[in-house]
């Protein structure tokens, strides 16, 4: 893979409750938000999650380096090797407002502990985003290696479930 690009569709997805469920699929792990963009619909994200899938045996969960929550969990992200050139761009979406994407991620929101209008962020509030997807660069990132970890069984088990439906180009 060459240089990863800066992220530009960036899909936001909250964490499902799990129940009993002991590997689940990204589908049952994660809600994809809605971004309000045609670039996200169309195939888009099974088109990511595709390349993810047939490559999910090399992907690896790395720490961006200077991007933690006020609790302490650090930045993870899901990505293959080599694709590191993403972390300057992720440091950079925690930092600063300017860096735009085609739809808010709301990374800073979260980062910080506030949205724009200075009021409280909380996993309830409707600015929180539990994990991010970039679906040019096939990289998933959230705060803490435990979700990291989650996220690449769920796309694991995404493909392992395709496997055995025999569908086409996902292994």
């Amino acid at each position: 893979m060459g240089s990863p690009r800066a992220p530009y569709h960036v899909q936001r997805m909250k964490l499902k409750p799990r129940g009993d469920m002991a590997t689940p699929t990204l589908d049952e792990l994660m809600y994809m938000d809605y971004m309000g963009s045609a670039e996200f619909e169309f195939g888009a994200l099974p088109t990511s999650l595709k390349r993810m899938t047939t490559s999910v045996d090399s992907l690896e969960v790395a720490e961006v380096c200077g991007v933690k929550l006020r609790d302490g969990r650090g930045l993870f992200m899901l990505t293959l090797p080599g694709c590191a050139g993403v972390q300057k761009f992720l440091r950079l979406m925690a930092e600063d407002r300017r860096f735009m994407t085609k739809e808010r991620t709301h990374m800073l929101e979260v980062v910080t502990g506030k949205d724009f209008l200075g009021k409280d962020v909380t996993p309830r509030s409707y600015c929180w985003v539990d994990a991010w997807w970039d679906i040019d660069n096939d990289v998933m990132w959230c705060f803490g290696k435990s979700l990291a970890e989650a996220l690449l069984e769920a796309v694991r088990a995404t493909r392992d479930k395709k496997k055995v439906a025999g569908a086409e180009g996902w292994f």
